[in-house]
């Protein structure tokens, strides 16, 4: 029994600080409609911004599913991982994509 106790006092104390740190993905506009998108890698990142900045569409899977780790439902709990100016390296902490690490523009971190 008390095996048992200390082995479960172990997992809150793991659990509990990845929560209490843990940040949301949100669209920069707020609006839910808009899909956060979690790049690959900061090289993806640049690109995929690119490609959308000339005119692409997230929908053209083919170019764009390349630089795309995963396309979270706006309000998904994320961890981060590495920060830098205007980007942040998250790790994914619930939904469908849990466990993924991606880069996400800053103002999708709240």
């Amino acid at each position: 029994m008390k095996k048992r106790l200390f082995v479960l006092c172990c997992l809150i104390l793991l659990i509990l600080p990845s929560l209490a740190l843990s940040e949301t993905l949100s669209s920069p506009t707020g609006d839910p409609t808009v899909p956060v998108i979690v790049f690959k890698s900061e090289q993806s990142m640049a690109e995929g911004i690119k490609f959308l900045n000339a005119g692409g569409s997230i929908f053209n899977y083919k170019v764009f599913g390349q630089y795309v780790r995963a396309i979270p439902e706006t309000g998904t709990n994320c961890l981060i991982v590495k920060s830098k100016l205007g980007k942040k390296q998250v790790r994914i902490l619930d939904g469908p994509h849990k466990g993924k690490i991606g880069w996400v523009p800053s103002e999708m971190v709240r």
